[in-house]
Parts: C-alpha cells; structure tokens; sequence
C-alpha cells in the first residue's frame, strides 16, 4: 500500500464498516477481489475513490434490495431483484486492480456460478462446497446454520479458538466468506493474514475488531445474535459487562440487561443485579465463547 492509497484508507476509514475496510485493504495488500453491496444512490461515490486507490470496478446489471432476516433487526442473508426506482436499491460491485477480474466476477454473479465466483474470491474451496451444499438443503435462511446446527449448546459453554464467524452481523469481521466448520484451517489463514495486514497499517481499526471477535455468543435461529465483547466465565458461570452487549432481534430485549448467566443443564438462569430475572431455554441455540488467539498485545483490556 503506497502513501496515497494509505491517506486514502485513513479518510474511508471514518466512513466504512469494519469489515468492509477491512475488505479493501485485503484488495489493495493482497490483490483480492472484493464484491460488495452498494446502494444506488452512492455508485457516484466510487469512482472518485478507486481512481485514487489504483483500483478498477464494474457494477451489476441488476439492482437489489434486502430482505431482513426473521428475528433480526440489521441483517439480511437474500438479495431480491427490484427497480431503479425503489429507494432502498442496491448494486454489486466488484473490485479489483485488473478490470478483467472484476468483469469475470460480474459474469459468474449474473450465471449463478458461486463455485468458481468463490474460487475467484479466493474463499476456501471446503468453505464454496460447504456453502453448495446449503443452498441444495436450504433448510434455513442463513447459511451461519449449516454451523450452528451441527455443534448445539447441550449443557457447557464451548470455547472456540477461532475467528468470530458471529462478528459480521454486527459490520465487523476477518473473513467474507461462511465457513465449513468452527475448525477450518483455511479460514483461520485468511482471517490471521487479514489482521496482520490491518494491524500494521491500521492498528487502532485491528484493535475494533478484535474488541468484538473476543466476545461471548448466543444465537438462536429467528430469534436473533447476542454478543458481549466484555465477560469472564468460571465454571457454569458467565459474569457479563451488560454495556458491552451488541444485541439484535428478540434476544435482545431478553438479555439486554442481564450481567450473570448461569448455566443448568439445557436452560440458562439469567440474573439481573444479582436477582433471578428468568430461565431461558436454549433449544435450538448456539452458545460459546471465541478467543482468537493473534498477537495478544494487540487485544483491548
């Protein structure tokens, strides 16, 4: 990343999301190919910007809305076609340095071809046939279930030294793609490799995402994400800094105020300044907590 590009970034960085900063400086470091949701009313946006990053963009024929995901509040997992017209229209940009990448991304998209747009994404290919593979069952929405569902939360916390696969409902994240599982070895290349780059050129924008990859986890499918970046567990206890929590959907208003949970074979007491506010059974649930170890030096106390 040359000094332009770098003064650049550091003007996109009070702009952007997490994750998609953090998608633009693997474009730029490691020559990736990046695709992105843009919405209609900021493609004039782009081509200011690219030009000074040395970066070349196509945009989708089609435009897009998003539907939301039940039991979320922010996030969708489907696009759907719509007009021009409709206010909330979206494209797909593809990003690259060489034109012809971006061209080739567009025309994989248009043809549905997610195995060899993958490959060009560079996502782990165990990640693209894990993902074909949900989109012939398509049981559930999101595709974050082909995960959840296979590793339940039975009756102890499980922890995962793994970059934080729930962190990308919240606009942050190490990786774009889903993974095949909660031990993928090619996933963790690619989310050490991204940090790496973003903690030598970004620190303070490495430090905001490892804040929420190191967090405690409750998902429950069609009732939303919970994600505290603050906690401490000892045994079956998980003592929680209720500030901390990133919450959306019905989880939400369930454990936005709760700081201890204690867990009970299949059901969590939830304890509110230290009074018993409820019992809330986990069917369906995925629970863990995910320390991601890289360069302990850099994590936020």
């Amino acid at each position: 990343m040359n000094k332009r590009q770098f003064a650049v970034m550091s003007e996109l960085g009070e702009m952007l999301s997490l994750n998609r900063f953090r998608e633009l400086c693997d474009c730029l470091e490691f020559n990736k190919l990046v695709r992105m949701e843009i919405f209609l009313r900021d493609l004039s946006k782009i081509p200011e910007w690219t030009k000074k990053l040395n970066l070349n963009f196509t945009v989708s024929d089609n435009s897009f809305t998003l539907t939301k995901d039940k039991g979320m509040e922010n996030w969708s997992s489907l696009l759907n076609y719509c007009s021009v017209e409709h206010r909330e229209a979206m494209r797909l940009v593809y990003f690259h340095s060489d034109k012809e990448f971006c061209e080739i991304a567009k025309n994989l998209d248009t043809k549905n071809d997610d195995l060899n747009l993958g490959l060009l994404l560079n996502y782990p290919k165990c990640c693209i046939e894990s993902y074909l593979q949900w989109q012939k069952n398509k049981e559930n929405t999101d595709p974050i279930t082909s995960i959840t569902d296979s590793i339940p939360f039975i009756d102890q916390l499980n922890n995962y030294h793994f970059p934080n696969p729930f962190s990308r409902y919240f606009g942050s994240g190490l990786y774009s793609h889903f993974p095949c599982s909660i031990n993928c070895y090619e996933t963790k290349k690619i989310a050490q490799n991204s940090l790496n780059n973003l903690q030598v050129n970004f620190p303070i924008i490495a430090d905001k995402i490892l804040h929420l990859e190191n967090s405690f986890v409750i998902f429950q499918q069609e009732k939303g994400v919970c994600l505290w970046s603050n906690f401490d567990s000892i045994a079956n206890k998980i003592q929680l800094d209720k500030y901390s929590i990133h919450s959306q959907g019905e989880l939400k208003s369930i454990f936005e105020k709760v700081n201890l949970i204690e867990i009970s074979q299949a059901k969590l007491k939830l304890f509110s300044n230290s009074e018993v506010e409820t019992i809330f059974k986990t069917n369906g649930c995925f629970i863990g907590t995910f320390i991601n170890i890289v360069n302990p030096k850099k994590l936020i106390k």
